[in-house]
């Protein structure tokens, strides 16, 4: 999350020179449990704060950094409400980590480790004087940064971690002319719900005045809650607008409560656009911190596995390039009727609208490295079939998580599994078996392959029974339900039944198509065995495919088949 501005040099060519004032730039405050999982009656919480500072008056460069000099000490951050008796108060005194000779800022890093009870919730704030005087509200006046630590239970059981935002201290905004910023949240906890909200000087979740002098600072600023997208115009140059905002967690969309609220503050500048001979615009060299792009999704392609593969190269790639995700709420509803999923900070239909130019990029189970770039595009829609796992491994976790089934299909599932099958003693295997439309295509795997696949299982693991999903049960009853270890789901069973109970079996088979797929990267048991058929055509484009974009390491294939 450092921020090396160092390496962000702004070319400031013909515009007027940054005006300072007494000291304070901004900040935030931060906290995650060391352990998330309750043991004992208390937490180790490591509290993390960042705080920015007139260089003049805090001053850094590369020696202090090497040396971990330290920069704002001597000012407390201490209790504001909620639990008594739980926080001791602690020095902003930060390692200095980056600064800007140009901007004149100073930032630093500190943390520390605080040891709470559980079940108790304490709102901590940097209360202190003063802001700079060029700003177009609040100059000179005192600042409020206030951060809400809670160590209830969420309702999964585990302990809470925070969320967390970014931003340089402070950003240059063209006058006269409207701006949209996004901030970029983040949370620790992958599935939770992130909001954010202006600052308040009461009514508020902390129960405390938040932004002292610079609450509402940005005139006719408006903001998205849902992404942290502040939308204003700056209208005075060489002027400063403080942005004083909380980002909160919910634990699901249907929450009213947030379970944390941290608070980010930092600075607009406004300019005015160049003028006479002076024709370069403001320029950051490097990476932007606040790089614009866009992973879309409108398209409905195939059945449900191809689906869950759009939706998971999406979602990977959005993850990827911090880029905003849009997502047709049609594909939301639809895999919502069988997943909880959680998604936050999703681009709106009429933001989607207002994009200049969108690059669509259609795709038949191919590996294109660096898609963003290698397009020339940071607005990209998906198209065709995504079956890549390429796309999104890495946040494998984080797919997993959005794709949990619904509680009603896990019900439902174990009790068919619990009326016949003694878990403590049989060892599962779920297989898959497409039939309709691959029969036409000839593209169903033999029975020789999957017979041969049964073999393997029963000679590695004693008392094997098989469960079979498939879009021909009855054909599947015929084929292979004569052995008494064998079952095969029941008709009333949908598509999203199905993949549930190949997700609770222990190991899997995969015979042709995507769906089998699905149901071993979604299983429930990690060190499960799946085995998949030595030929590569799984996929109605298997010309395209390279079985290494198409099947993670772990799958292995059963040779001598076919």
């Amino acid at each position: 999350m450092m921020l090396i501005m160092r390496l962000l040099i702004i070319l400031l060519v013909g515009f007027s020179p940054i005006v300072q004032g007494v000291h304070f730039r901004g900040g935030t405050i931060t906290w995650r449990p060391l352990n998330n999982t309750p043991s004992g009656s208390t937490v180790a919480v490591q509290v993390r704060e960042r705080w920015s500072w007139n260089r003049g008056t805090y001053y850094c460069d590369d020696t202090t950094i090497a040396s971990y000099g330290v920069i704002g000490a001597g000012y407390p951050i201490t209790y504001v409400s909620g639990t008594t008796g739980v926080w001791s108060n602690m020095d902003t005194g930060a390692n200095c980590t980056d600064y800007s000779a140009a901007l004149i800022v100073s930032s630093g890093e500190h943390y520390e480790t605080r040891t709470f009870p559980l079940n108790i919730s304490v709102s901590i704030g940097f209360v202190n004087g003063n802001w700079l005087t060029n700003l177009v509200i609040g100059g000179s006046m005192a600042w409020s940064v206030v951060c809400r630590i809670n160590t209830n239970l969420r309702p999964d059981g585990y302990i809470n971690s925070s969320p967390i935002a970014v931003s340089l201290p402070i950003v240059y905004k063209q006058i006269n002319i409207q701006q949209v910023h996004v901030v970029q949240m983040s949370d620790f906890d992958g599935t939770d719900i992130l909001r954010c909200r202006f600052a308040t000087a009461s009514s508020n979740f902390n129960g405390a005045n938040e932004c002292d002098g610079v609450c509402n600072a940005i005139p006719g600023a408006s903001l998205i809650q849902d992404n942290c997208t502040l939308v204003f115009t700056l209208t005075y140059p060489g002027v400063y607008a403080a942005a004083a905002l909380q980002i909160e967690d919910y634990f699901s969309s249907s929450s009213t409560t947030p379970m944390s609220s941290v608070p980010l503050q930092f600075l607009f500048y406004g300019y005015a656009a160049p003028t006479g001979s002076c024709t370069t615009p403001p320029a950051i060299i490097g990476n932007l911190p606040n790089r614009e792009c866009y992973i879309i999704l409108r398209e409905r392609s195939g059945r449900l596995g191809n689906r869950l593969f759009m939706f998971a190269s999406a979602y990977g790639l959005s993850l990827k390039h911090s880029c905003q995700l849009y997502i047709d709420r049609n594909i939301i509803d639809e895999l919502q009727t069988s997943f909880d999923m959680n998604l936050t900070n999703l681009l709106s239909k009429s933001q989607l609208n207002n994009l200049p130019s969108i690059t669509r990029i259609e795709n038949h189970c191919s590996y294109i490295p660096d898609v963003l770039h290698s397009n020339n595009s940071y607005s990209i829609e998906l198209s065709g079939y995504w079956q890549v796992h390429k796309y999104f491994l890495d946040y494998m976790e984080q797919i997993k998580q959005q794709l949990r089934f619904k509680q009603s299909i896990f019900d439902r599932v174990n009790n068919f599994l619990e009326e016949n099958i003694n878990k403590n003693v049989s060892t599962s295997v779920g297989i898959h078996i497409r039939r309709g439309d691959f029969l036409l295509l000839r593209r169903t795997s033999s029975n020789k392959y999957i017979f041969n696949a049964m073999s393997h299982f029963q000679i590695k693991y004693h008392s094997v029974i098989f469960i079979i999903v498939s879009d021909d049960k009855n054909y599947c009853r015929k084929t292979f339900g004569q052995n008494k270890n064998v079952l095969v789901t029941p008709d009333s069973f949908s598509a999203a039944d199905d993949l549930a109970t190949l997700t609770l079996c222990e190991h899997t088979i995969l015979t042709a198509g995507t769906f089998g797929w699905w149901g071993a990267f979604l299983s429930h048991n990690r060190l499960g065995d799946v085995l998949t058929d030595s030929k590569s055509d799984h996929t109605p484009l298997d010309v395209n495919c390279r079985q290494d974009d198409y099947f993670p390491s772990w799958f292995s294939f059963l040779n001598n088949t076919n």
